[in-house]
């Protein structure tokens, strides 16, 4: 008799009970939201998101004039915080839904909150132009700043779009 009642005890505490498993995924998850936001939060790392989402966003614009045989822009916001693609009369639609981007605003987003496009130079009245074959009208660069960092996106007509790190302070 005692051997059972030794046996059903030990099985009984073999595993982790309900509370025990609710407090360790508690633990981890407030580990993995303290760490996520830590790691966003430091300004290169934000900064050099931003910078790589512009420059996927000038290819999704570059490919859309190619495809549709039309000149795409990309409208810079005057305040700063974001930008557009759309066709050379404003429209941001093309009636295909893969290349129908419409354009970003770093404030309404939370990762990119802080981003501001701090300069745009060789381009036209806030304008970077894809020509009907994805050729950019001229080159531009693009500086993006964040919590004293900068980092600056260049279209180069030739060779298309290319990624500038210049971890320069403001």
């Amino acid at each position: 008799m005692t051997s059972v009642t030794s046996r059903s005890r030990s099985t009984a505490c073999a595993g982790f009970s309900l509370l025990e498993l609710i407090l360790a995924l508690a633990l981890i998850t407030g580990l993995a939201t303290v760490s996520i936001w830590a790691y966003f939060a430091r300004g290169e790392v934000t900064l050099e998101n931003a910078a790589r989402l512009l420059v996927d966003d000038l290819h999704v614009a570059q490919s859309r004039a190619m495809f549709l045989r039309a000149p795409v822009e990309v409208r810079f916001d005057a305040d700063g915080l974001g930008y557009r693609v759309c066709d050379a009369t404003g429209r941001t639609q093309s009636g295909i839904a893969e290349l129908d981007f419409s354009g970003r605003r770093y404030d309404a987003d939370a990762v990119f909150e802080g981003v501001c496009i701090q300069g745009l130079r060789g381009a036209d009245e806030r304008f970077v132009r894809f020509d009907a074959k994805g050729v950019a009208a001229q080159a531009a660069w693009i500086t993006l700043g964040y919590r004293g960092e900068a980092r600056t996106v260049q279209v180069d007509v030739v060779a298309g779009v290319a990624l500038v790190v210049d971890a320069g302070r403001r």
